[in-house]
């Protein structure tokens, strides 16, 4: 019956790598700023290892997806004795993307956030509230 159904096995391989920077500086008592620098290489490979690789159309069902994205984050804090804090975090986002079967674009944007919070003597605890994405950025 060459229409039955049948299952055959696909091998699935996926690698990331990242590599990232950070640098920070105090400013004066209370202040401080800070730079991290991060790229993510992403790689997805999908075979069906007991299909021939001459069989037509096979390549279509294979996968060689790529990504690549790096992400740029600098931050502005103030930080007060008593235990409040603030900070102002800005973040670059460039995504490239390739192989896919249906052509995929990447993005590039950038991302504000900040927060204001207090901290406990001793660090036992900390209360946090931010407003993410604060320029309404769609993306």
């Amino acid at each position: 019956m060459p229409d039955a159904p049948a299952s055959t096995q696909q091998t699935l391989q996926f690698r990331e790598r990242n590599l990232s920077a950070y640098a920070a500086q105090l400013l004066g008592e209370n202040f401080s700023i800070g730079a991290r620098y991060r790229v993510s290489e992403a790689t997805l490979t999908g075979r069906f290892p007991e299909i021939p690789s001459a069989t037509l159309g096979l390549s279509q069902w294979q996968q060689d997806e790529h990504a690549v994205l790096h992400q740029v984050s600098l931050t502005a804090n103030f930080h007060h004795r008593c235990g409040v804090f603030a900070q102002w975090e800005s973040v670059w986002y460039h995504q490239s993307n390739s192989g896919y079967s249906h052509a995929l674009a990447g993005d590039d944007f950038w991302q504000h956030n900040v927060f204001v919070g207090y901290r406990f003597p001793r660090l036992r605890g900390e209360v946090m509230l931010g407003i993410l994405n604060l320029t309404g950025q769609d993306y």
